[in-house]
């Protein structure tokens, strides 16, 4: 049950600002902990990943994963004929399944003692919090330790704002129709996703990118270069080092994009666009307090630890930590640091995916990286296809790249490009959060055949 704030002033062990799976994750950990805990959350419990980013996502790929499966039947003797998209179930479906996992989450809060404030905060340097409610009712709280989980908000450049149809990443998951032709503008994982994700779906997408690469520089080279092979062999049309001068609307309801490619100018005509935000730290509310601030986030530590004794800052609302795996990770971290039990988060070490067909996971270090920090590297990579289980699910796409210190067996890093990757890469996390290494992973077990086996079965190419 949501709370009405009182006239008298609760107090509070810890008190978490904002809902997300990263503020999520801090509530229930300090109330496991025997802290009493406060979540107050401005919006909806879920925050932007689960409402706007990777869950609706995550949903949609696995719908485009049912239509290229049905693509393959036929070699496997299955004929299936035709398959009829119906989008309005697909988006009902999709926003049930949210509602229910936003209800749990709200329930799993309540029966370990949290207490829920929807509304406003607005925290003072003692750390006393304002809430405005949305029924207009206002109180206050005061907290021993604050937990700002206030994640960050999707900024959309000037020439596009004038523009009420332009699509982005936190709308297009909710279509009506498919756009026939899609321009998306922006680089990185989300832009990738959806390039995929609308290519799957029936529209002719052209991938506007301002930067010379795809993905982040730290993403291994041998990834960036299969997605791209992946992308252009689903008919995506990819364009580097592109300049977008001016968009206009004209009378009939097509986008006019005027463009420069290299050196070339260029006017493009599509039904849509799709602008991947750029994302900027939510610091509503946060003024009162004298946090040390970056462009790109509030500045902490790996602890979360903030320029305020007391106040701890998680997930992107941190300067360089923009990721719901990276809020979990910090949010275990503060709560373990609050109770006096500190860890040591190695950042690097923080699985990160990205859901394409198929998808990428990495943990670790890259090749590059690795070198750059003087380490004597090994490198092994082993095609999927190697994998028995993979082979008979037609899941061959993809391989498996491990990262090691010669002289030592440290494992320092591993990528996995194909089907499952981001439940596959949690094995490495896991024997490297143990202190094991490369011997470790080639004495693992795995049910036989199974997929999770690639990284022993990697490993023991490895050690040849």
């Amino acid at each position: 049950m949501e709370n009405e704030v009182q006239q008298e002033i609760r107090s509070y062990d810890v008190v978490v600002i904002g809902g997300g799976v990263g503020g999520y994750t801090a509530a229930v950990r300090a109330a496991n902990a025997g802290l009493k805990t406060a979540l107050i959350e401005r919006i909806q419990l879920g925050g932007a990943g689960v409402n706007q980013g990777c869950i609706p996502i995550q949903y949609l790929y696995k719908n485009v994963q049912f239509i290229k499966e049905c693509a393959q039947a036929k070699k496997r003797g299955l004929i299936i004929k035709g398959i009829e998209l119906d989008l309005p179930r697909m988006m009902r479906d999709k926003n049930q399944k949210i509602r229910k996992y936003i209800a749990g989450m709200k329930e799993r809060l309540e029966d370990r003692g949290v207490d829920i404030f929807m509304g406003t905060a607005t925290v003072s340097a003692d750390k006393t919090i304002e809430i405005a409610m949305g029924n207009g009712i206002e109180g206050r709280i005061k907290a021993e330790n604050i937990i700002l989980a206030t994640g960050s908000t999707g900024r959309i450049p000037k020439q596009y704002q004038s523009m009420p149809e332009v699509l982005t990443d936190e709308n297009a998951h909710d279509l009506e129709e498919i756009p026939p032709e899609l321009v998306i503008i922006g680089s990185g994982g989300r832009a990738c996703e959806y390039a995929t994700l609308f290519s799957m779906l029936g529209s002719k997408v052209i991938l506007f990118v301002e930067e010379d690469h795809l993905l982040s520089q730290e993403m291994d080279g041998a990834i960036q270069e299969a997605v791209e092979q992946n992308l252009l062999a689903m008919q995506v049309d990819i364009h580097y080092n592109v300049t977008v001068s001016d968009v206009f609307e004209d009378s009939l309801g097509d986008i006019h994009l005027d463009v420069k490619l290299g050196n070339r100018d260029k006017m493009i005509i599509c039904s849509d666009i799709l602008v991947v935000k750029e994302r900027c730290p939510n610091l509503l509310g946060l003024s009162g307090l004298d946090l040390k601030v970056k462009n790109d986030g509030v500045i902490a530590d790996f602890s979360g630890i903030t320029s305020v004794p007391g106040v701890y800052a998680i997930g992107d609302l941190v300067s360089g930590m923009a990721s719901a795996s990276a809020a979990v990770a910090m949010a275990i971290q503060v709560v373990d640091t609050i109770t006096g039990k500190p860890q040591t988060l190695k950042t690097h070490w923080i699985p990160k995916a990205i859901h394409l067909l198929p998808e990428i996971a990495v943990v670790g270090m890259s090749e590059a990286e690795a070198r750059r920090n003087g380490y004597p590297v090994k490198v092994d990579r082993m095609d999927l296809a190697t994998n028995l289980k993979l082979y008979l699910d037609d899941a061959t796409t993809g391989f498996v790249k491990i990262i090691s210190d010669v002289d030592s067996g440290e494992l320092l890093g591993v990528c996995i490009y194909g089907e499952g990757a981001a439940e596959l890469i949690s094995q490495a996390h896991a024997i490297h959060a143990m202190g094991g290494g490369i011997e470790d992973l080639k004495r693992s077990l795995h049910a036989y055949p199974a997929a999770s086996s690639v990284l022993s079965e990697a490993t023991l190419a490895f050690l040849k």
